[in-house]
């Protein structure tokens, strides 16, 4: 039983000649003890800011093209390990992870201008909300058209058509994110 414990122990401890080998993430390195790495020392850390600081502008532009250059490159390759490049969910996530905030204000304008057209269509098209709630109240055998205010039955409706229309609006979003943050914001390296 014991030599089984000292087996066991060996197989999950790493020897420390290994210890020393880690630089990221977090290792046990005994007595319940979680020793968390970063990429960079404090040491390392001192340096690279003062590496920085002495270079020039055009210099600092075009460490920072390539840097993107790379993370670009390693964003494909994670993509491509985990198989998220080839899903359409994916691609979402990593259109998400690019774009961000300008994406999600870019689909809420959109959304929003959906929304107001169809307000418009609705307000000055002369449609009769009231109308389509006894319809809908026909084949239901509800009777929502009594108790709905025609301005509310209108609101109603107009989110109702926006969400509906949705399936329609979001891989037009998608298409277009990147030429219009693009423009809106050109990338600057």
């Amino acid at each position: 039983m014991a030599a089984f414990r000292s087996i066991s122990r060996s197989c999950l401890s790493p020897p420390s000649r290994l210890l020393r080998h880690y630089k990221y993430g977090s290792i046990d390195i005994g007595n319940n003890a979680i020793r968390h790495f970063t990429p960079m020392t404090k040491e390392e850390e001192e340096a690279e800011k003062h590496r920085v600081a002495s270079l020039t502008p055009f210099q600092k532009d075009q460490e920072l093209r390539k840097l993107n250059r790379k993370i670009a490159t390693l964003d494909m390759m994670r993509g491509i390990n985990t198989g998220e490049l080839y899903t359409w969910r994916g691609r979402y996530k990593q259109l998400y992870r690019e774009y961000g905030m300008p994406f999600m204000v870019y689909y809420a304008c959109c959304w929003a201008a959906t929304g107001l057209t169809l307000f418009g269509l609705i307000e000055f098209g002369a449609v009769d909300t009231t109308q389509w709630l006894e319809t809908i109240d026909s084949y239901m055998n509800w009777n929502l058209a009594s108790r709905v205010d025609p301005q509310f039955g209108k609101i109603g409706m107009v989110v109702v058509l926006n969400e509906l229309i949705d399936p329609i609006r979001l891989p037009i979003v998608i298409l277009t994110v990147k030429p219009v943050v693009d423009r809106l914001y050109p990338p600057k390296y």
